[in-house]
């Protein structure tokens, strides 16, 4: 009498094992290797993936894969900015040197010549090693039959230089140039509370606690073609966070509550901005980028560095 069990293997297979009798095991533990010359001549049928794409790519190039994965792809993954800038480097470096490769032709050799040149031509190690990223997608999209990439190292990038922390003296003649040139409330923030240009201006008045004394980051506001000032989630949900904030910050918080209140002449919207231009218009990011390196110009004699609020 044959014995045998059925037990679970892994999360959505189960394993049947059950004995056999002797004439039938015998023959199973023979297998036949034996095989048509027509089978031999008959060309082998190429698999599928769980997308359905066919994995015979023999005529599919680099750049039409490249444009087929921002399209179908990338554009439902990434944000605008980064889709914006998958765009930039697939334009003007990958396509030029290498968008008409074949990718069943496409070697490691080549990738790792396009990477030496992209250096020589100035490009820095990290913007290579985006490049080198960007490729390796087509191995996770499942459209190499083999991943030519694994065997490239990208450049090693050189260790920043240390940025320079500004003293006190140096963040108040900062706060008063900001000042005189109308936008003190923006880098007051990214001074004390530590906010990226991007989450300074898409602060709305909605995450921010006035008697708490603290605010929380729940959206960025962004410089996209098209959109210059593009406002939507963080980008993480590390980036999600709730900071505190002093008193002389608060201070400024609450008057220019009040002075948005008595301009609006409404009752008060919480979905507005708090940095606004001194005119009231939305402050967007390039031009605070533009308004900072005048203020940071105007604070030191030019031989003083200093870090960008972006």
């Amino acid at each position: 009498m044959a014995r045998g069990y059925i037990r679970k293997w892994g999360d959505r297979s189960w394993q049947i094992a059950y004995d056999l009798p002797r004439a039938a095991a015998a023959s199973a533990s023979r297998p036949s290797t034996a095989t048509s010359a027509r089978q031999r001549r008959a060309p082998s049928k190429p698999s599928r993936t769980s997308r359905g794409r066919a994995r015979d790519v023999t005529r599919l190039t680099l750049g039409d894969f490249l444009e087929q994965w921002l399209r179908d792809h990338a554009v439902l993954r990434v944000r605008p900015r980064t889709l914006d800038g998958y765009r930039h480097i697939v334009d003007s470096a990958i396509k030029p040197a290498l968008g008409h490769i074949r990718l069943s032709e496409l070697t490691a050799w080549q990738v790792d010549a396009f990477y030496t040149a992209q250096m020589r031509a100035g490009r820095s190690a990290y913007t290579v090693i985006h490049h080198h990223r960007l490729l390796r997608q087509a191995v996770k999209w499942e459209m190499f039959t083999r991943n030519v990439t694994d065997t490239v190292r990208p450049p090693p990038t050189r260790r920043k230089s240390q940025l320079q922390t500004l003293t006190a003296d140096q963040v108040q003649r900062l706060l008063g140039a900001a000042s005189s040139a109308g936008f003190l409330l923006p880098v007051q923030l990214a001074v004390r509370t530590g906010l990226h240009r991007s989450e300074v201006l898409g602060l709305r008045w909605q995450a921010v606690d006035l008697p708490g004394c603290r605010l929380t980051v729940t959206r960025t506001m962004t410089n996209f073609p098209g959109d210059p000032a593009h406002v939507g989630e963080p980008k993480s949900l590390r980036s999600r966070r709730t900071v505190t904030y002093d008193e002389q910050t608060g201070m400024m918080l609450r008057a220019r509550r009040e002075a948005a209140f008595a301009e609006a002449g409404i009752p008060f919207l919480q979905e507005i901005q708090v940095c606004v231009r001194p005119d009231g218009r939305l402050m967007k990011p390039a031009s605070l980028s533009q308004a900072f390196q005048r203020i940071a110009a105007a604070k030191s004699s030019g031989s003083e560095k200093t870090t960008d609020v972006g």
